[in-house]
């Protein structure tokens, strides 16, 4: 690995790095995502230039947000027991749309990424 950034920068890159870049399965990453610490994500997903890679920087936004609920919902229970992470609702995800209605020439449009994610999810199920 070349020398770029902080040492700790370049630690947060090597946890991180091959979950978002290798990782095809959605779930997969979201599943690991939930398991670390808020406050590494959040610096990782501030530093890494996401300029080719917004899908990942939107899903691992959005995990940030679940983690930041969830730690919130629990630290402000008034009871001294700490209910598990199983007994918490799950959340819903919003499904982007594949095909849209729009003003223009054609009046349709596309999202190939949502298409392309919606084929490899029916392929490998």
């Amino acid at each position: 690995m070349s020398s770029f950034g902080t040492p700790a920068q370049q630690q947060l890159h090597k946890k991180f790095f091959v979950p978002f870049f290798h990782w095809q399965d959605d779930a997969k990453l979201r599943e690991w995502l939930r398991e670390q610490d808020p406050d590494e994500l959040e610096q990782y997903l501030d530093w890494f230039d996401w300029t080719n890679h917004e899908d990942r920087e939107t899903l691992g936004r959005q995990e940030l947000r679940k983690l930041r609920s969830t730690t919130a919902k629990l630290g402000s229970l008034s009871s001294g027991e700490l209910p598990s992470l199983d007994n918490l609702a799950p959340p819903v995800e919003k499904t982007a749309e594949v095909i849209t209605l729009k003003p223009g020439i054609w009046g349709v449009s596309i999202d190939l990424k949502e298409a392309a994610r919606r084929l490899r999810g029916y392929f490998k199920s």
